[in-house]
């Protein structure tokens, strides 16, 4: 029992869902960007755009889940707010459906929700005192003489507004469908109200000790689903609507799925918005031009494991077991982690050995294979053998399915390139004979 006990405490310390918080008493945070593994260091970037602009910014960020972009967020709402910036994180899955298509409205009052969560809170603290406007409340004044919606106001009380606004926004279709449309019909009205609130929202900031104003950070937008209609969904509103995004007038970051970003649109976004999208991109763990090895980036990935796990206990000091992992996971976060679990499902009891990480590769590569397609092999041959800076036209129009999919993966060493994930070059190996 003390063994699956211990078993079972190294499986959670390694849950690729739960990012690293600032504080970070477990000394979990591995600091990619000093060790030069990922190129561009986004967050700089981020801050130094706010910083530098007289003007509030709306900036575009990307990276697949789990490799660590919430985590980096975190970090740059740190490095922020010692500079007097006052940043409200809003988690876009808290009020907005993911799996479904989305509009400019729902984006919009998930931030207001968020503003008014922080200065109810607030208010708590006596932080702020007595600042009574309340953007759940407002919405309700916009939006709810509309006809479609008249039967919800007995449900949104007027103390809670906010809370439940953002819980039917959610969770209930109906009600997400009239507000749309009452957003829609009443845009102009609504676009003002908008920004007459965040304006008088980051006066009130100010006044109380953050100079500098108002960062809104929306995360977890990248989570869309991937079916057709929600992504066109979303494209629709990145590239049309981007007057509304930006219609807060506060600083602001929104988290956009990566393949956007790479697909024959995303150059326009950044014309549309403050600069181009910046991309988290994977640990590099091969050289780009010869294909082998890169210590470097392996001991990192090393040492992220390393800091959650003994290595002693866990592997009874065997360096190849550990290797056969980081080798396969593509210098993915969450496909380390994800192995790592695997094999202590296999293993059951600790340690864990090495026909137990080969069950681990073995479960993620028929995962990988299920979406994988003979058709597209020349493609992925492309990108295995010259993992190159750029595509031509006719494969840039599917490079978003392959992204999507996670067969190929994004670096950004001293230029930013493509390879495709282990596993995927394993089936092209294959497939040659």
């Amino acid at each position: 029992m003390e063994d699956n006990n211990r078993t079972s405490f190294y499986f959670n310390r390694c849950d690729p869902e739960i990012p690293v918080t600032v504080d970070d008493p477990e000394n979990f945070y591995v600091d990619f960007d000093s060790l030069e593994l990922r190129g561009e260091k986004c967050i700089d970037a981020m801050a130094a755009t706010i910083q530098l602009s007289n003007a509030p910014t709306t900036q575009l960020f990307t990276g697949f889940p789990g490799a660590g972009k919430t985590s980096e967020l975190l970090r740059l709402s740190k490095k922020l707010s010692d500079l007097n910036y006052l940043v409200i994180y809003a988690d876009c899955l808290q009020t907005i459906d993911v799996l479904n298509p989305i509009e400019y409205s729902d984006i919009l009052i998930s931030l207001g929700l968020a503003v008014d969560e922080w200065f109810i809170e607030s208010e708590n603290k006596s932080k702020v005192g007595a600042w009574a406007r309340r953007f759940g409340n407002e919405v309700k004044e916009i939006l709810f003489s509309d006809v479609a919606i008249k039967e919800f106001k007995a449900k949104v009380g007027s103390d809670t507004a906010g809370s439940e606004i953002g819980i039917e926004l959610k969770k209930n279709p109906s009600f997400r469908n009239a507000m749309r449309q009452a957003a829609n019909d009443r845009r102009r009205q609504f676009m003002d109200q908008i920004r007459d609130y965040f304006q008088n929202a980051n006066m009130a900031v100010k006044k109380i000790g953050y100079e500098r104003g108002i960062v809104l950070i929306l995360d977890n937008l990248e989570k869309l689903s991937s079916e057709t209609e929600t992504r066109d969904s979303a494209r629709n509103m990145l590239l049309h609507h981007s007057d509304a995004l930006q219609q807060p007038g506060v600083h602001l970051i929104y988290t956009v799925p990566a393949p956007f970003v790479f697909s024959g649109w995303g150059p326009q976004l950044g014309r549309i918005y403050d600069g181009e999208p910046l991309v988290l991109p994977m640990v590099k763990l091969f050289n780009r031009t010869s294909g082998q090895i890169y210590d470097k980036g392996v001991d990192a990935m090393r040492e992220m494991l390393l800091r959650r796990v003994d290595f002693d206990e866990v592997f009874e000091k065997n360096e190849n077991i550990l290797n056969n992992l980081i080798y396969n996971c593509g210098g993915y976060p969450r496909d380390l982690m994800r192995l790592f679990r695997y094999s202590l499902q296999f293993a059951w009891n600790l340690p864990v050995r090495e026909e137990h990480v080969k069950a681990s590769i073995n479960r993620l590569t028929k995962s990988y294979k299920r979406g994988f397609n003979t058709n597209d092999l020349s493609f992925l041959q492309h990108i295995g053998n010259d993992r190159p800076e750029s595509l031509p036209d006719e494969m840039r129009n599917r490079i978003e399915h392959f992204m999507i999919n996670h067969f190929v993966m994004i670096y950004g060493n001293d230029t930013e390139w493509y390879d495709v994930h282990p596993i995927i070059r394993r089936f092209i190996e294959m497939t040659n004979g």
